[in-house]
């Protein structure tokens, strides 16, 4: 998977409606467009994910600095004031990737195709010479091995024995929320793989790892204490 990148303005912290937000807010701004560009969410900030790192005081700063404000209110979350205008949307994300993948396919199909004009050329070592008296052949088939790899199933969930290892794993992030997340992800970009369930073991692993980070900062300086 390639890398993502987010667009910001190098005179970001200066403008006005940015530099008078508190410390918490700027950087939930910045945590938030970090996270809408890592999950392709196109800006949305899901409810939940806005209360577990930033919280809702935080948010309602956002909503407030101005009159074309930094968050929105919608159903369900937040949504970063006109997101798409200056980063790519998952859209054009997806289509980038597939023209990559076809002029990466028509790559391999040209050099395919040489390799095999190559070796039609070459004398077959299998085939007697005319002189010979001996007529018996041998026919030889080989049947390549049919590929495992194949796309996520849109009802996928983690069987009993994931649910055992998150557990063991001492998980503690929204495990239905990121399967959620997993699936959408997976699904509108058409990847395929061989092990889903250790695709969804890596993902899960990388999130619990990106949550530390956030719950520690809230334990040591909880912003409800404010």
């Amino acid at each position: 998977m390639s890398r993502l990148f987010a667009k910001i303005s190098l005179g970001l912290a200066d403008d006005p409606k940015i530099v008078g937000l508190s410390d918490k807010a700027f950087r939930a701004f910045i945590e938030g467009i970090l996270y809408a560009r890592q999950n392709l969410t196109d800006g949305f900030l899901d409810e939940r994910i806005v209360q577990r790192r930033w919280g809702v005081e935080v948010a309602d700063e956002l909503t407030a600095n101005d009159g074309k404000p930094s968050w929105v209110k919608v159903d369900g979350g937040w949504q970063i004031y006109a997101f798409t205008d200056w980063q790519m949307s998952a859209e054009v994300i997806a289509e980038t990737r597939e023209k990559r993948r076809s002029a990466a396919r028509k790559r391999w199909d040209s050099k395919s195709d040489a390799n095999a004009m190559q070796d039609a050329c070459k004398p077959d070592a299998n085939v007697m010479p005319e002189t010979e008296t001996e007529t018996e052949t041998e026919t030889k088939t080989d049947t390549p091995r049919a590929s495992t790899r194949k796309r996520l199933r849109g009802d996928w969930k983690p069987d009993e024995n994931l649910m055992k290892w998150a557990k063991e794993k001492k998980i503690t992030i929204d495990l239905e929320y990121e399967t959620e997340q997993f699936v959408n992800w997976w699904i509108a970009n058409g990847g395929v793989k061989a092990d889903w369930p250790r695709t969804w073991q890596n993902w899960i692993s990388r999130k619990q790892r990106e949550s530390v980070p956030v719950a520690r900062a809230e334990a040591e300086d909880p912003w409800w204490l404010k």
